[in-house]
């Protein structure tokens, strides 16, 4: 797909399912912000999918990643209204979710109601690994860097269960810009299936109301290298050799391996 503009569906704009080895180039995307459940594209049970130089804005999700999908790589993305690049939900109705090696590589967000973020529901089963999101530039979003293993879009209270998605290898490397809120990550994760292997590398984030910002985590395990800020809290995370970054921190399979030595080299110091 090259070149299409897609404006105003009454409900998601682009819609992958079952798909193979799909290239989206110079997409536009648009929709009111108040407008509900338009997310821009609409990725599940499919492999092998790159979305590149493409502008995203709706009242829903930019790009949005469920279940059974792998190898997925979005490449200089503009995001803006909406709920930011998500992967989920996931495990919904007790469901099993299984998603993997997802590269954000290159994105601005700007006035959107979240930034990255990765989305479980409590009762499921499964697991999100291996993600990484790289090379973002935020303006003024609401909730720049969330995982959320307590998701829940229902009118009614959902009950809290033991099991849960699994969150391991998610990787957040040179984020930078401003939060339209104090908390400008969280990390709120499962006790009995808590998420392990979260990295933090070069991060920056400040908020536009001049207070100080904060961060969240319950049950998150991890590794920072670099200046990151605000001050992390996530739990001391000391395996052996942590996870050395096992996907590639680049588009470009040379230059990620490189990327990838520079990074574990700094963990190993």
């Amino acid at each position: 797909m090259m070149n299409l503009t897609v404006e105003n569906s009454q409900q998601m704009h682009i819609k992958l399912r079952k798909c193979v080895g799909v290239v989206a180039d110079h997409l536009k995307v648009l929709a009111p912000g108040h407008s509900p459940n338009t997310d821009g594209i609409h990725i599940s049970a499919s492999k092998d999918v790159v979305i590149r130089n493409t502008i995203i804005g709706t009242g829903d999700d930019c790009i949005s990643i469920v279940s059974d999908s792998f190898n997925i790589c979005t490449e200089n993305i503009t995001c803006g209204p909406g709920h930011g690049i998500s992967i989920g939900s996931l495990g919904e109705g007790s469901a099993k979710a299984q998603v993997a090696d997802v590269m954000v590589h290159g994105a601005s967000l700007e006035n959107t109601t979240n930034g990255l973020r990765i989305k479980t529901w409590q009762g499921s089963s499964g697991f999100a690994r291996r993600i990484t999101f790289q090379n973002v530039q935020m303006q003024n979003v609401k909730h720049p860097i969330i995982i959320d293993q307590y998701y829940c879009d229902s009118k009614k209270p959902c009950l809290n269960k033991t099991s849960a998605v699994k969150v391991s290898d998610v990787a957040f490397l040179n984020i930078k810009g401003t939060s339209a809120s104090e908390e400008v990550m969280r990390f709120a994760c499962s006790q009995t299936v808590p998420c392990e292997n979260i990295v933090l590398a070069d991060i920056d984030l400040t908020a536009t109301s001049g207070c100080t910002p904060t961060t969240y985590c319950e049950n998150a395990m991890g590794c920072t290298t670099g200046s990151v800020s605000p001050r992390p809290c996530l739990l001391n995370y000391n395996q052996t050799g942590i996870y050395e970054l096992s996907m590639l921190v680049s588009t470009d399979r040379r230059k990620g391996k490189q990327e990838k030595k520079e990074y574990v080299s700094q963990f190993q110091r």
